[in-house]
């Protein structure tokens, strides 16, 4: 390497220039010498005030919204079976209850009850055509009871099963007269109660009239049954005051 203090007359040194990097830098929008830069400008970056601020500037509510919006619109479901096996047997009890209840009530007080209805001659209670209307209005008022007993256990159908307890009271007793006649006529268990018709045994004259006014006790029955029924449904309806949709199935 030459010494630049012992150089030639006349001469003198010259230090290179540092070497030029060709490459623009990345921050300069344009190259060199007018060319235009072919490099990605980087996006602007903005910065987003928070939640709580923008909520103070813009007056909205501070209430969080519900992470899960579909479960406040679910609706409560009441599940009503269509059939209960229980109700029919439960109302045809309060049915034959009631009725030997009322009959003692009224033997007790002295009201006459008869089952002729004046209509055949014998049976059992008082002869005459009162007697039968009070023993029609006891028949009646208990399955009255006896078919509102059975809406009400039903919750549904209430109507449907009153009738049902009505068509049990009905082969409960035909089953009580079969057994009597299979015992060459000992007297049946529905003939212990008191109060309630019987089919065999009946002590009535005619066998044209003594149909007829079983037909008789029997058909009061069964409207006492309906309208019991009619009134235990609407019960029912009117207990429903939640918005819970009622699903039979």
């Amino acid at each position: 390497m030459t010494d630049p203090n012992n150089l030639p007359d006349g001469a003198h040194s010259v230090r290179p220039d540092p070497p030029v990097d060709p490459t623009p830098p990345r921050d300069v929008p344009a190259a060199r010498h007018g060319e235009t830069s072919t490099e990605p400008m980087d996006p602007p970056v903005t910065t987003r005030p928070p939640e709580s601020d923008t909520r103070e500037l813009h007056g909205a509510s501070s209430v969080q919204e519900d992470p899960h919006p579909d479960d406040a619109e679910q609706t409560s479901v009441l599940r009503v079976p269509t059939f209960s096996p229980f109700a029919p047997l439960l109302g045809w009890l309060v049915a034959w209850g009631a009725i030997a209840t009322a009959a003692a009530i009224l033997e007790r007080v002295g009201v006459p009850t008869g089952l002729n209805l004046g209509i055949a001659d014998g049976g059992p209670g008082d002869d005459g055509f009162w007697a039968g209307i009070w023993a029609l209005i006891v028949s009646g008022g208990a399955f009255l009871l006896g078919g509102y007993a059975a809406a009400r256990i039903a919750r549904a159908n209430g109507t449907r099963h009153a009738v049902l307890a009505w068509v049990v009271a009905m082969a409960a007793t035909a089953a009580d007269a079969i057994i009597d006649l299979l015992r060459d006529g000992t007297e049946g268990v529905v003939q212990l109660i008191i109060g309630v018709p019987f089919w065999d045994g009946t002590g009535l004259t005619g066998e044209g009239e003594a149909i007829l006014v079983l037909a008789i006790f029997a058909g009061v029955s069964l409207a006492g049954a309906i309208i019991g029924g009619g009134l235990g449904q609407t019960a029912n309806r009117i207990d429903r005051t939640d918005d819970a949709v009622v699903v039979r199935p």
